[in-house]
């Protein structure tokens, strides 16, 4: 009886020893294990979980609720501050010891947010000595996305359901990247690594992003400090989150506004030059303004800036015609730029006919820069009645 029970072991050890994947997970999961346990499905596939006997039912039912079809475009992961052409191809680089780099590596600032660009159901979420804090979710089509080298990692565990731009953590250099750049390395895996630029094509919507980040604070240990390194790395862009309409969570606006010198000059680097740059390129007022057009609002102070600063300066009369302007606590440069002429309006000296000229074309700018700002407000007003 002893030899047929030891004969039965071997043979079930041989049959199950291709399971590496399983064996890498843990040597004692069984389909009861609680789904709580950090790291339980560390390192495998959604495709390996599905196939293992091991698997729990539970989870198993979750990632098959999943949609059949891989996403063809997927959105970014980090949620501010990288575009398409920030991205750089390196899947397939050589990284020592034989092995060749299995996914794209994203150099953002330490603590970016991280968030699902998919509906997924999260397989593990812990710590490896490589790949230092890993989360890996089951997504469409049977891939598996997964994020390394977190700094920190959100409260979410296996088996958690995730939307699209649910925060997986926060970019850092967890693991083997220790004493690099932050940065995330992202994996797309369905039996194996794919590379993930050829599909990283777009990023979400302001509109996306400003309710994604309006979660996150939320649940934050500390809302003042999250807002206040948004403001400090993604300034530009939560202005023209904020200029194209959508509002921003009281916390950020609050970081934005402490965070900013009262005047603007060459040099300066921030979101109130965006917002003085798009002012300039919607005035139109000569070459300067169509040359700095075709730069856009980088928020970079420079001299294609200042020319275009001058320019309208000296086209409405306003007196230095310099390359300075002074910040208005809501961006509103029509405002500050108008009120910077009336001193015309009350110079003892009557105004010429090109005066009065330069007058109406300044109310006129100002009007409308009110009119489109009541506009917002109001669009603002009905989305919170509805």
């Amino acid at each position: 009886m002893k030899k047929t029970i030891i004969l039965i072991s071997v043979s079930a050890a041989l049959i199950f020893l291709p399971l590496k994947s399983y064996a890498a997970a843990t040597a004692t999961s069984t389909p009861e294990t609680p789904l709580e346990i950090y790291g339980q499905w560390n390192g495998l596939e959604a495709v390996e979980i599905l196939e293992s006997p091991y698997s729990q039912t539970s989870l198993k039912k979750l990632i098959r609720q999943l949609s059949d079809d891989a996403e063809k475009t997927v959105k970014i992961p980090v949620l501010f501050g990288v575009y398409r052409m920030h991205l750089k191809p390196n899947f397939g680089e050589w990284r020592g010891n034989g092995r060749t780099h299995e996914g794209l590596d994203i150099v953002v600032p330490k603590g970016a947010p991280i968030v699902s660009p998919t509906g997924a159901v999260v397989l593990s979420a812990g710590t490896g000595a490589s790949s230092g804090k890993t989360v890996s979710t089951a997504n469409p089509g049977g891939e598996t996305f997964v994020y390394m080298h977190l700094d920190s990692i959100a409260n979410v565990k296996s088996g958690d359901i995730l939307e699209p731009g649910d925060l997986i953590g926060f970019a850092g250099n967890s693991g083997n990247a220790a004493g690099g750049a932050a940065h995330l390395h992202f994996e797309i895996r369905h039996n194996g690594a794919t590379d993930p630029y050829p599909r990283l094509l777009t990023d979400f919507t302001f509109k996306e992003k400003i309710s994604f980040v309006s979660k996150i604070l939320e649940q934050s240990n500390d809302e003042t400090a999250l807002a206040a390194f948004l403001a400090a790395n993604y300034a530009t862009e939560l202005y023209a989150a904020q200029n194209s309409g959508v509002a921003l969570p009281k916390k950020i606006a609050l970081a934005l506004s402490a965070g900013l010198k009262n005047t603007l000059s060459l040099g300066a680097r921030n979101a109130s030059v965006a917002a003085l740059q798009t002012f300039l390129i919607n005035q139109g007022k000569g070459p300067a303004a169509n040359a700095l057009a075709c730069y856009g609002p980088t928020g970079y102070f420079g001299k294609v800036t200042e020319a275009a600063l001058v320019e309208y300066k000296s086209f409405t009369k306003i007196s230095p015609a310099d390359g300075t302007c002074v910040i208005p606590k809501d961006n509103d440069f029509s405002v500050v730029l108008a009120a910077a002429a009336r001193p015309l309006l009350t110079n003892s000296t009557a105004p010429s006919i090109d005066d009065l000229k330069a007058m109406i074309a300044r109310l006129k700018a100002q009007i409308s820069a009110l009119q489109e700002q009541l506009a917002r407000l109001n669009s603002q007003s009905k989305t919170r009645i509805n």
